[in-house]
């Protein structure tokens, strides 16, 4: 499979968090955190343009990705793959 993402965190060590399912992987690179649909080779941002996310982790059902994301303040999203 290519390497789809931001160039610039080819070579990042990151924990990746695999569905349940197998179908989906969510990580973080750099500053930013993406789910990457192995399926459709589709890639997709977590959390709002310019704000820091990290620790993204699949819930049990494979439909929902928890992540945090920092701004003023810490907050904790959930983000629904349905």
């Amino acid at each position: 499979m290519p390497y789809i993402g931001p160039a610039k965190y080819i070579n990042t060590k990151s924990r990746p968090s695999w569905s349940p399912d197998s179908r989906r992987v969510a990580v973080s690179l750099g500053n930013q955190s993406y789910v990457m649909d192995t399926e459709r080779n589709r890639l997709q941002q977590l959390g709002s343009p310019g704000k820091w996310t990290s620790s993204p982790t699949f819930d049990t059902d494979s439909n929902s990705v928890v992540y945090s994301s920092f701004g003023v303040a810490t907050v904790l999203h959930t983000f629904s793959m349905s």
